[in-house]
């Protein structure tokens, strides 16, 4: 694929990453942050406002990184038709 070609969800709201409530999205708009590229783009200094383990997350997964497992969830309700 090419890089033209690639999705990147800089411009979705902060909110969009699991795991971001009220809280966290309250300390990162104190700081300016309404993106997740505005997250991406700040350095860990920048994020100490935010506990450790959820700083080293929000890095991550501000550049599509992700190390959870993923898990089988079945839907309801389509068909193969």
């Amino acid at each position: 694929m090419k890089p033209d070609e690639c999705w990147f969800p800089g411009t979705l709201k902060i909110t969009n990453l699991v795991g971001v409530g009220k809280k966290t999205e309250q300390r990162l708009n104190e700081m300016n942050v309404r993106t997740i590229g505005d997250i991406s783009t700040l350095s860990m200094d920048v994020l100490s406002g935010i506990r450790e383990s959820k700083r080293e997350w929000l890095k991550l997964a501000s550049h599509g990184m992700d190390d959870s497992p993923l898990r089988n969830m079945k839907v309801q309700g389509r068909s193969d038709g």
